[in-house]
């Protein structure tokens, strides 16, 4: 596993929403997220949106800066916030593992609310992306940054090529 992981909230058949355990802890747009559903079922997704907001739906953060109060002075000013802020991190579904066999299509089934999806590590990038079936699912995608999207996955994948 990598360093980020959250609590999947919110699922469907083409996306996922993990809800970050610290509302400051963010995985980079474009990355690979997977969800180990059973000892024979991963599912893999890429992140396209990352948004933080006030934990109850109703209510909008406020401003908590003053005169010379900014960045950091204000969480330092304000330990309160990381309990009424959340961090929500949206992806799109593009494959599974299922045994040994990964399959760049959308899985059969979302994965299960409340279950744990972390950043996946170079290996299983490497392994996932050694074929680019899946990039068909970001093209396609309703994301108004499509475009952005794809970059970024390619150049954080790229990291992870064979020399």
């Amino acid at each position: 596993m990598s360093t980020w992981q959250g609590e999947i909230v919110e699922t469907s058949s083409v996306n996922l929403v993990a809800q970050s355990y610290h509302h400051d802890s963010l995985p980079p747009f474009g990355s690979l997220l997977c969800c180990t559903v059973t000892s024979d079922l991963t599912v893999f997704a890429v992140v396209h949106d990352v948004r933080t907001t006030g934990i109850d739906p109703g209510a909008r953060p406020v401003v908590r800066g003053t005169a010379g109060m900014r960045d950091q002075a204000i969480y330092d000013a304000n330990p309160d916030l990381g309990q009424v802020l959340r961090t929500d991190v949206s992806a799109l579904l593009v494959g599974y593992q299922q045994r040994n066999d990964i399959l760049q299509v959308v899985p059969p089934s979302p994965p299960p609310l409340h279950w744990s999806a972390y950043e996946c590590d170079a290996d299983i990038c490497r392994e996932f992306c050694s074929s680019t079936g899946y990039l068909r699912t970001l093209v396609e995608s309703p994301s108004s940054a499509v475009d952005e999207l794809i970059g970024a996955h390619v150049r954080l994948m790229d990291r992870y090529a064979e020399p």
